[in-house]
């Protein structure tokens, strides 16, 4: 009966049929064998007088192993990042890159085919790597996930406006951004002087009761970046009754809705709008009128609510008193004196939910 001796040289294709690594235990027909490296085996058929020896048999071993991991990275919006693997095998290694978590090989980043790899994600992606050992893919590793976030650096959509208020009377100014977890800082002064805070400023608007004009600005911020506001500055008008003398006007119809529209004319007023009214040079009042005797009248409303009259110009806070109310289908009036603005105006509110017809008749004004 004929035995079988199997020989091993690791690493090296045999050609002269050396026995010098003999498996002693490899005398059957099968042998089960567990190398920890590439392998090459033959069996040697020995017979009575003779013997023949089998072709060489590679068995490969082909493990790779990943040394460095692909970090997380944080860049900018439309910065770069370098996700890196390093990785040992024997043959050669050949790498894919994905995104997704890792072992999703959906998204195959194109081009993505060496050991590192450059990116400007749009958003905030993950990535992860295929390392790969020996052709056909059999034996591959996967990388861990990394992910690259994306910081939106703020963007100042809307800037805040400047008011006109009348001294003792409040503004909010206020700011729109976009970005990611975004912070706010107020300050006085011109934009990018950061000397004095607002205390407490730090929302996306803020609201002031100077007592002289003041400017204002606002700085936008995350971990991106910052990005500065323009200047907003509340003027404050500071033209108070001084004067030590009324007079009488013949009555006189300073505005009329229902009449054509024009300046002292309709449309009616609309739902919690404002109208700016010049009474300086019209029904005998003079430029430089501190204050005009009123009487504001609306005329069959078709819905309740109340009108504020309070100084111009145009753009100036109103008062928190009304100063007239009214009711649905009635006529209204009421008498006031109204100070007038540096431009010698007034402004009306409709505090209401539709448009309302009404008229101003002038008695007098003081100077």
């Amino acid at each position: 009966m004929e035995t079988g001796q199997f020989s091993s040289q690791a690493r090296q294709v045999v050609h002269d049929h050396s026995t010098s690594s003999l498996i002693t235990s490899g005398s059957a027909t099968l042998l089960v064998v567990h190398p920890t490296q590439t392998a090459n085996y033959w069996v040697r058929d020995i017979g009575p007088a003779c013997s023949a020896d089998s072709a060489t048999i590679n068995i490969p071993i082909c493990v790779p192993a990943i040394t460095a991991q692909p970090a997380n990275a944080s860049i900018n919006q439309g910065a770069n990042a370098t996700l890196t693997v390093a990785a040992t095998a024997n043959p050669t290694i050949t790498y894919q890159w994905y995104t997704g978590t890792s072992g999703n090989t959906a998204s195959p980043v194109s081009g993505g085919t060496s050991a590192s790899l450059t990116i400007s994600p749009a958003t905030t992606t993950s990535y992860w790597v295929k390392v790969t050992s020996g052709s056909g893919g059999q034996c591959a590793i996967n990388s861990n996930t990394a992910t690259v976030t994306v910081c939106n650096t703020p963007s100042i959509t809307q800037n805040p406006t400047s008011p006109i208020i009348s001294r003792g009377q409040s503004a909010t100014i206020g700011v729109t951004a976009t970005g990611t977890s975004l912070s706010y800082q107020w300050y006085i002064g011109a934009s990018g002087n950061t000397g004095s805070p607002v205390s407490g400023g730090t929302g996306t608007s803020l609201t002031v009761s100077p007592t002289a004009t003041t400017s204002y600005w606002v700085r936008v911020s995350n971990s991106c970046g910052s990005v500065n506001s323009n200047t907003a500055t509340v003027t404050v008008n500071t033209v108070t009754p001084t004067a030590t003398s009324f007079y009488l006007v013949t009555p006189c119809r300073l505005l009329d809705t229902r009449n054509p529209n024009g300046p002292y004319g309709g449309p009616a007023i609309g739902a919690n709008s404002v109208r700016n009214v010049v009474a300086a040079g019209q029904c005998g009042i003079p430029t430089g009128a501190a204050s005009v005797a009123l009487n504001i009248t609306v005329i069959l409303a078709p819905v309740n609510g109340w009108m504020i009259l309070y100084p111009g110009p145009a753009g100036t806070s109103p008062p928190n008193t009304a100063t007239i109310n009214f009711t649905a289908g009635k006529i209204r009036g009421n008498n006031a004196i109204i100070p007038l603005g540096s431009d010698g105006s007034l402004n009306v509110i409709n505090d209401s939910s539709t448009a309302q017809q009404f008229v101003i008749d002038v008695t007098g004004y003081f100077k």
